[in-house]
């Protein structure tokens, strides 16, 4: 786990064991005979999610094959989505109708060119990691 805190300080100790304790790792249905412990699974997981890794450039901070990191990436991936499946859903109100028209709306007023529909707090800023005061 120390090693994705290290990476570039996109994560830290407390905020990947928060995480672990929000989710059961332990209880993930390995499809191959790779069985890394919850830490490294949600490492793994985090680092990936983390633009611009791809297995290639994690595979030496790992110490881990490309595909034993593929792997291990698809069954967390494959888990989380099944196990929390009824708690995600699409709103009702984003249509691809009123996708369009936030995308137009956001085109006019700024000098954004692509497809933007929205932004994560719903303010026109740059996105960057969270500090660890908020």
């Amino acid at each position: 786990m120390e090693l994705l805190t290290n990476l570039y300080g996109r994560f830290s100790h407390e905020g990947i064991v928060e995480i672990l304790e929000l989710i059961d790792l332990e209880s993930i249905p390995w499809r191959t005979r790779y069985k890394p412990s919850a830490e490294e699974a949600i490492c793994i997981l985090l680092a990936r999610l983390s633009w611009p890794f791809r297995n290639k450039d994690l595979s030496p901070i790992f110490k881990r094959s490309k595909p034993y990191l593929s792997s291990v990436f698809n069954d967390v991936i494959l888990y989380l989505y099944t196990e929390y499946l009824p708690i995600i859903e699409w709103h009702p109100i984003l249509t691809y109708d009123r996708l369009q028209y936030y995308c137009e709306r956001i085109e006019r007023q700024s000098p954004m060119s692509r497809r933007i529909w929205g932004f994560i707090d719903g303010t026109f800023r740059e996105v960057c990691r969270p500090s660890s005061g908020q």
